[in-house]
């Protein structure tokens, strides 16, 4: 039952006899807007606000009865203060569930961020581990063909030299190209045709900016941090293309040799058939160069600064 028009009635939450049901619609009017104000903040704890209202009403009829107008008027004072204080602790509480619900969804955003960064350095260590060993395959051909590789790649800037070495290290000869001599050589040697690059997973990230839920993340200077790793780290994805390049052209260069079934060949057969051997000479350092620059910095830079951002993620969801 209702009063007052669509103002829900105390009786819906309890029981209460149809003598407080009529008693009910002759009170303040101050005592429904404030409980109709409660129960759209969906405040359930009703009964115990009928009682007290039924305490204040006791009051307010026994100073009426009295005739002592200053003490009603002090009384009725104090009864909007009560209603306003009311008010408050309910917008309060609002507030408060409201910012635990942004707190959940924060958290719930940055795990999902973890997640893609970790993705991340999991597609980097794949995509430079595939050209480490193409890098690898093409210094075995060059040392094959007499060329001096320690001393060409000694000519080359610190990161992709670093890259040259490492894969050197982490394939030590023989295992990229196993006994060069044999028909094994044709096999591995179309690795080269074609590689992997790092494409970088910002998908939860992109959602959020799409989304404007990227002011959900309190610490502005974890956001500044995001913002920028995600800008920055995704601009050095272009750097790749220099590694496309080359591998382009060396899927260029055979075609034009029209080498048959070059998988089948030993090494000795293939360079007998080779045509241009200064031309593949030189593709082959291309190749050489352009991979390891194209992905040295996946190989030290990128992971670090990843990692890096991974550790600010999870210090401050511990702290959440």
């Amino acid at each position: 039952m209702q009063g007052y028009g669509s103002v829900p009635h105390y009786c819906q939450y309890f029981n209460c006899t149809e003598v407080g049901r009529r008693d009910y619609y002759g009170d303040d009017l101050s005592d429904l807007i404030f409980l109709s104000y409660l129960y759209r903040r969906s405040l359930h704890d009703v009964s115990t606000l009928y009682r007290i209202f039924t305490f204040l009403r006791k009051i307010r009829k026994s100073l009426i009865q009295t005739g002592s107008t200053r003490k009603y008027l002090t009384y009725a004072i104090g009864e909007i203060a009560l209603v306003v204080i009311g008010i408050l602790i309910a917008l309060q509480i609002n507030n408060w569930n409201g910012w635990k619900k942004d707190r959940d969804l924060e958290k719930y955003y940055l795990q999902r961020i973890v997640a893609d960064l970790e993705t991340d350095l999991f597609e980097m260590d794949r995509t430079v581990n595939s050209g480490s060993f193409q890098v690898r395959m093409a210094i075995d051909i060059l040392e094959y063909m007499d060329v001096n590789t320690e001393e060409f790649v000694s000519l080359f800037q610190k990161r992709p030299r670093e890259f040259v070495l490492n894969a050197i290290k982490t394939y030590p000869s023989g295992d990229s190209i196993p006994g060069i001599l044999n028909k094994t050589f044709g096999i591995n040697s179309k690795q080269l045709w074609a590689g992997q690059e790092v494409d970088r997973t910002d998908f939860t990230f992109r959602e959020m900016v799409n989304s404007g839920k990227l002011g959900l993340i309190e610490d502005l200077s974890l956001r500044e941090l995001l913002i920028a790793h995600y800008v920055n780290e995704t601009a050095m994805l272009d750097i790749q293309d220099i590694a496309a390049v080359v591998r382009s052209n060396y899927q260029e260069f055979m075609s034009r040799e029209k080498l048959p079934i070059i998988q089948n060949m030993t090494a000795d057969e293939f360079f007998n058939r080779l045509g241009n051997k200064e031309e593949y000479e030189t593709i082959l350092k291309d190749y050489v160069y352009g991979v390891a620059f194209g992905l040295g910095r996946f190989r030290t830079n990128s992971p670090k600064k990843t990692q890096m951002m991974i550790d600010s993620v999870a210090n401050y969801l511990q702290r959440l």
